[in-house]
C-alpha cells in the first residue's frame, strides 16, 4: 500500500507541475502576441460600423509576432505568428509561417506596420496600451469611428 501512496503523490506532483508550466507558457504566448508596447487596442466606438478594410488594419495593428527559432514556433503551436493568425483565423497553423511575407507586404502597401519582437522583451512593456494613432482614432481624425478605409484593400 505504501507504494501506491508514493506513486499517487508523485503523479499528483507531476500533474501539478505540468499544469503550472503549461499555464505559464500559454500566458507568455498570449501576452506577447497581444499586449506588447507597440500594439493598439480599439474601443467599441472605434470599431462601430467598421469596414472590411478597417477590420484588416485593426488586425495588423492589434497583434504582434513573436520572434524565435523553429523549436520555439513548434512549441508555441505557430501562435507566435499572431498577426497572420488574426488576419486568417481559419488558416491551418502550419501555414502561418509561410504567409508571413505576404502579410508584411500587405501591411507596407496599406501604410501600416506589423509589430514583432522576442517574447522576453514584451514583458514589462505591455499594458496599459497607447490609444490607436490617427487615422485610427475617431476623435483625432474627425471621422466617424471605423470609417477609415485603407488603400488597396
Amino acid at each position: 500500500m505504501e507504494l501506491g501512496k508514493r506513486a499517487f503523490k508523485a503523479t499528483l506532483t507531476a500533474n501539478f507541475t505540468a499544469n503550472i508550466v503549461r499555464n505559464v507558457w500559454a500566458y507568455s504566448i498570449i501576452f506577447c502576441g497581444h499586449f506588447p508596447d507597440q500594439t493598439y487596442t480599439f474601443s467599441e466606438e472605434e470599431v462601430a460600423d467598421e469596414t472590411r478594410g478597417g477590420w484588416y488594419v485593426r488586425q495588423l495593428l492589434g497583434a504582434a509576432n513573436i520572434d524565435g527559432g523553429p523549436l520555439f514556433h513548434l512549441l508555441a503551436g505557430n501562435l507566435s505568428f499572431q498577426v497572420e493568425h488574426h488576419l486568417y483565423p481559419d488558416m491551418p497553423r502550419a501555414a502561418t509561417r509561410r504567409s508571413r511575407r505576404a502579410c508584411a507586404t500587405s501591411a507596407v502597401a496599406t501604410g501600416c506596420r506589423t509589430t514583432r519582437g522576442r517574447c522576453t522583451s514584451s514583458f514589462g512593456h505591455g499594458a496599459p496600451h497607447d490609444p490607436a494613432p490617427w487615422p485610427f482614432r475617431a476623435e483625432r481624425s474627425g471621422r466617424k469611428p471605423g470609417a477609415y478605409r485603407p488603400p488597396s484593400i
